[in-house]
C-alpha cells in the first residue's frame, strides 16, 4: 500500500514549518495525511474517528503496562474491532465510537519536518487500523507497520 504526502497546494502553507504547532495546524496536517491515503482504505474509515490529544498524559492509563507503552507511542485505538458486534447493546461503551487517538506533542518531539510528521501520522493511523482489523504487534511488525 502506497501512502502519499501532501499535495503542492499545501507546500506554501507548510513552508514556515516549526516543531510546535497550534492544534488547528496539526489538525490540518492530520486531514492532509488522511486525504493522502489510498481510496480503498479511506472508504473503510467512515465509522472510525481520528482525534488528536495534546499529549498522552491527557488519558488516564489503564495500568502500569499501558502507562509504560504510552510514554513513547504516537497513537492508539479505542473501541470495538472492525466487524465486531456490540457486547451489550445500548450500553455506554457500545455507544462510544471507535477512534484512533493521535498524540500531537509526542509526534512533534520526535519529528522535525512537515513531511516527517505527515508520514508519522499516516504510519500511526495504518498501525492503529491494523489493530482495528485484529492484528497484534507481531503481526504488524511482519507487515512492516510496527
Amino acid at each position: 500500500m502506497q501512502v502519499q504526502g501532501p499535495g503542492e497546494e499545501d507546500a506554501a502553507y507548510y513552508s514556515g514549518w516549526r516543531s510546535e504547532l497550534r492544534s488547528d495546524e496539526f489538525d490540518r496536517i492530520v486531514r492532509v495525511a488522511i486525504e493522502g491515503m489510498p481510496k480503498e482504505l479511506k472508504e473503510r474509515l467512515e465509522n472510525l474517528d481520528v482525534v488528536v490529544y495534546d499529549s498522552r498524559n491527557r488519558r488516564a492509563p489503564k495500568n502500569k503496562e499501558w502507562e509504560e507503552a504510552e510514554k513513547e507511542c504516537y497513537g492508539l485505538i479505542e473501541g470495538r474491532h472492525y466487524g465486531e458486534t456490540a457486547q451489550d447493546p445500548g450500553s455506554e461503551a457500545d455507544l462510544m465510537p471507535t477512534r484512533i487517538i493521535l498524540f500531537q506533542k509526542t509526534i512533534e518531539e520526535d519529528f522535525d519536518t512537515h513531511p516527517e510528521v505527515v508520514k508519522c501520522i499516516q504510519d500511526t493511523i495504518l498501525h492503529e487500523i491494523g489493530h482495528w482489523f485484529g492484528e497484534d504487534e507481531d503481526d504488524l511488525d511482519r507487515l512492516g507497520l510496527g
